[in-house]
């Protein structure tokens, strides 16, 4: 394996795995050297119950399964959930209008100041310190943000959008967020435009963006039920 020389250490580099995307192009996922993974699962793992007692029940991917270590809730039984809620969600009266938001190269731009501050949100500022600390380090070795692929990127991303869910609530919408994806039903335009702008301010306290490509308000009644039939994102929860 390549290594990278800091200081003193000589550190073992992670390697890169193109996979296609959904939509097209690709992503890199990461293979972290064996060190680096192992420190990486037992640090989210000493965070994930507090991570866990943290989030709402609006997010749905990437949910932890009981026991010890980073073991997540399966996709297929994820995705019936969220088809399920969000059902529910656009079957109420008052929904008039749609936010639908997309997080723009979400883990890559995701910094490790971002996931200490959730850390030390979520009630685990004990683990802050280190984990930002492996997170420079691969950045070092050439690891944008969150690493794509390891399953403690998944939990860490939850975390990272806490802001958000407590933004979208601020602004009386109920939503579903399947990683950085998120759907808000809103009694009308209005109300899913409050919503948005309290959206882009808690990302933009992150470092983050939305993807424009991505982000939009629904408001057509064949789109909003359009919206049901879609379901859950169509690309893989991590």
């Amino acid at each position: 394996m390549p290594r990278a020389r800091r200081g003193a250490e000589d550190l073992d580099l992670p390697s890169f795995v193109p996979v296609p995307r959904p939509g097209g192009g690709s992503r890199l996922l990461a293979r972290l050297p064996e060190v680096d993974a192992r420190a990486y699962e037992e640090l989210v793992g000493a965070a994930l119950p507090a991570i866990e007692r943290a989030l709402g029940p609006e997010v749905v991917a990437n949910r932890a399964l009981p026991g010890p270590g980073v073991r997540l809730e399966p996709v297929a039984a994820a995705r019936a959930r969220h088809r399920a809620a969000l059902a529910a969600l656009l079957r109420a009266r008052d929904v008039r209008a749609v936010l639908v938001l997309d997080v723009a190269d979400f883990y890559p731009s995701t910094a490790p100041v971002a996931v200490e501050r959730a850390l030390r949100w979520a009630g685990g500022p004990a683990l802050a310190e280190p984990l930002g600390r492996l997170l420079r380090s691969l950045g070092e070795r050439g690891v944008r943000g969150l690493p794509v692929g390891p399953e403690p990127s998944a939990v860490l991303a939850n975390a990272v959008l806490g802001p958000l869910d407590a933004a979208l609530r601020g602004a009386e919408l109920r939503h579903l967020r399947w990683v950085d994806d998120v759907i808000a039903p809103a009694p009308g335009p209005d109300a899913a435009r409050r919503g948005l702008d309290r959206a882009f301010g808690a990302l933009d306290a992150l470092g983050l963006a939305a993807n424009p490509r991505k982000t939009r308000i629904l408001t057509e009644p064949e789109e909003v039920r359009a919206m049901a039939r879609w379901g859950v994102p169509s690309g893989p929860p991590r």
